[in-house]
């Protein structure tokens, strides 16, 4: 087994794994030319199956034609990378829901990281399979098929698509380190009808949920995560506060809400962040996190 495989484990059985095959049985897969860990339940499972095909198709539609502008993308995993700070050479960093890659880019760039990639949709992740910088390989978030592995472990927009929460997390906390780091993204309060497929939405899943400061912290909490830091990004027009009213002062704290959060940086600093705050509903919330 390389440095990158340690802390690997078989997900259906959580022991140590050895090799491509399990004591219980259970063996590696490939999809896609990229390894697959996923447990026998989740390989039998119909609704996983389905779960799997959904997310593969908005994989594909992703890279065809970006979901999200591409300035966008570049400047929140910039933000992300600037909240993880400095990282030692030898840190082991696993990026679970790779997406297109823009922040596994950041951090395979660092020299010195040990970076792991994981996502449930093998489009993304068969661009980089022979990367020697990085591992790859297709696991479902609720069972990563590892412990104590990561130093770090981050994870953006993807908490809002799984099927279990609790599993989740408790998942993440198992692949760290104890006193491990975890950054997690997710939608702030978002509008959950824009995924209904009464109003269009052609995908039968997208995001199953949202979340608001008090919520996603309780959660971290229960799961065994101090956290350390909250951050709310992303201010822009259609979020209007309500105390504003929807007329020509609404759009014009909107307009001023979104040009200053396009800008060089991302994440606002603190004065500008309240100003914006009190106009218009974030987008997004970050919670970077220690494991207890």
């Amino acid at each position: 087994m390389t440095a990158d495989q340690a802390g690997r484990i078989c997900p259906d059985c959580q022991r140590p794994l050895a090799g491509p095959v399990c004591e219980c049985g259970w063996a590696v897969g490939a999809r896609d030319g990229v390894p697959e860990y996923l447990s026998t339940h989740d390989r039998q499972s119909p609704l996983f199956a389905d779960y799997i095909r959904t997310y593969d198709e908005i994989a594909s539609d992703d890279l065809a034609t970006s979901m999200q502008p591409k300035a966008l993308l570049e400047r929140k995993s910039a933000s992300i990378i600037e909240l993880l700070g400095p990282l030692n050479p030898g840190t082991r960093v696993c990026d679970v829901g790779v997406g297109q890659g823009d922040v596994l880019g950041r951090l395979r760039a660092r020299p010195g990281l040990h970076v792991t990639g994981v996502d449930i949709a093998s489009p993304y992740l068969r661009r980089l399979v022979d990367d020697p910088a990085v591992d790859v390989l297709v696991a479902n978030a609720e069972n990563l098929p590892f412990a104590g592995a990561f130093d770090v472990v981050v994870s953006t927009d993807v908490i809002e698509h799984v099927l279990n929460v609790g599993d989740y997390l408790l998942s993440v906390h198992r692949a760290l380190r104890p006193g491990g780091r975890f950054v997690v993204r997710a939608p702030f309060r978002e509008d959950l009808l824009q995924y209904a497929r009464q109003r269009g939405c052609s995908y039968d899943m997208v995001h199953l949920r949202t979340f608001d400061r008090r919520l996603l912290v309780e959660q971290l909490r229960a799961a065994g995560f101090l956290p350390r830091r909250v951050e709310l990004d992303g201010y822009f027009p259609g979020r209007t506060r309500r105390w504003l009213g929807s007329g020509a002062i609404a759009s014009r704290a909107a307009g001023v809400a979104e040009r200053t959060v396009l800008g060089p940086r991302y994440r606002l600093r603190r004065a500008q962040a309240l100003a914006a705050h009190a106009l218009v509903l974030p987008v997004e919330i970050t919670v970077a996190a220690q494991r207890a």
